[in-house]
């Protein structure tokens, strides 16, 4: 819990960049899940 990676640090001054990043690891995620399992 001590190496907090700096982006974490940084929500609270961009919480816009912040939810732009969940929005693209939500869609890129289940993408990446359903090619692993097509194969």
């Amino acid at each position: 819990m001590a190496n907090i990676p700096p982006f974490l640090c940084n929500i609270n001054k961009y919480p816009a960049a912040y939810i732009i990043i969940a929005i693209l690891t939500s869609t890129i995620v289940p993408r990446l899940y359903q090619t692993i399992h097509l194969t």
